[in-house]
């Protein structure tokens, strides 16, 4: 995929939106993107959330007013990530809040965009249409082929490595298992764009049965 975390890709979006001279903000960016600790919350996953926002742009999910805020949201939604932490997503959301503030952006706009961010946190279902798209677009890995849910689920578990194995495989099997619940698809644009359910549901019945052989290897060994 195209590495669409760069500079010129900064400098457009805050021209977008008036904002001048903020290109030491997208180094600070980028340093948080790759933090030692991340290996699915990096540059890929934003790169990624930007490539879907430029096609639910062509294909008019969301208005031309709403496009580079949802843009500078989806940039910061996970600046702040440390996997043991229940605040990020309102970390992040404030830096965001606190950059726009200062570079001159209305409260009206910067407030937008901190709730974009903060729908993030996947709760309550939002109602409002760049919400919900924001809330898909953050979502899709879910729907993404089978060798990419595959790579993302390699990701999530170096994440949490500290986790014991046979905490995890509780935790994230639960998770799976209810994962159409998480696909929330507010749009049905997205049906189409990405593999679906199909392809969710099969990765992650192979993930399951891969977790059970390991449990069955881990009582065979004592």
């Amino acid at each position: 995929m195209e590495q669409l975390f760069s500079k010129s890709r900064w400098q457009q979006l805050m021209a977008s939106l008036s904002i001048t001279k903020n290109d030491d903000e997208f180094m600070l960016l980028q340093e948080a993107y790759c933090e030692s600790h991340r290996a699915y919350h990096t540059l890929q996953h934003i790169s990624e959330c930007i490539a879907m926002l430029d096609w639910a742009c062509s294909e008019s999910l969301v208005g031309v007013d709403k496009a580079g805020l949802a843009e500078v949201a989806l940039w910061y939604h996970d600046v702040i990530y440390q996997p043991k932490a229940k605040d990020n997503e309102q970390k992040s959301a404030e830096w965001a809040k606190q950059i726009l503030n200062t570079a001159g952006v209305s409260a009206q706009d910067s407030q937008f965009v901190y709730s974009l961010i903060m729908a993030t946190r996947h709760g309550e279902k939002p109602t409002e249409p760049t919400h919900q798209l924001v809330v898909d677009i953050d979502l899709a890995i879910l729907g993404a082929k089978p060798a990419r849910f595959a790579e993302y689920e390699k990701q999530v578990r170096q994440e949490y490595q500290w986790v014991p194995w046979f905490i995890y495989r509780k935790k994230r099997a639960a998770y799976l298992g209810t994962s159409k619940k998480q696909l929330q698809y507010f749009d049905l644009s997205f049906h189409s764009r990405l593999n679906d359910l199909k392809s969710l549901h099969s990765a992650t019945m192979r993930l399951l049965r891969s977790f059970n052989q390991k449990q069955k290897s881990c009582v065979k060994s004592y």
